[in-house]
């Protein structure tokens, strides 16, 4: 069943269900746009896509590892423009560093926290049948930063 709400339910739980709604169209239509504008290889492109369609799916389906996968990408989206900058300082000291854009890193983290707060609010641990973990968070917010390692040192090496 897809993620709904019903009559009797309170003012902040049907606001998080629609607000669930919305950040899976707005998910889709980022990566309609990415996936439309980058020149990657075609293999790399139909596996980021069939990663966030079946993820979108997913928390529509009020699945607990769809819900996963989405924050997983939410805190990669929040920590890239600083990461950007501090990851090569560790991993490519050659390199030059580059300055952190406060205004990008700004509306990064505004986007992804309105984001992280209605995946993880009261009324969403009740939608999606789960026990909120501060824990989760924290593993998120380092696998987030172990991806952008590997995609600056990916890049570094291959170009």
């Amino acid at each position: 069943m897809l993620t709904k709400f019903d009559s009797i339910d309170t003012l902040k739980m049907k606001f998080t269900v629609i607000m669930i709604w919305l950040i899976a169209i707005a998910i889709s239509g980022g990566m309609y746009l990415l996936l439309k504008e980058n020149n990657t290889v075609l293999w790399i492109r139909v596996i980021l896509g069939t990663v966030v369609a079946l993820s979108l799916l997913a928390i529509l389906l009020r699945c607990k590892v769809g819900r996963w996968f989405t924050l997983l990408g939410v805190y990669t989206f929040i920590l890239f423009p600083i990461m950007v900058s501090l990851v090569p300082i560790f991993l490519l000291p050659d390199q030059k560093v580059i300055p952190i854009d406060m205004e990008q890193a700004l509306i990064h983290l505004l986007v992804g926290g309105v984001v992280v707060y209605f995946l993880s609010n009261r009324e969403s641990m009740e939608v999606f049948y789960i026990q909120p973990n501060f824990f989760q968070h924290l593993l998120f917010i380092i696998l987030g930063t172990a991806l952008i390692a590997i995609d600056i040192y990916y890049l570094q090496i291959f170009y």
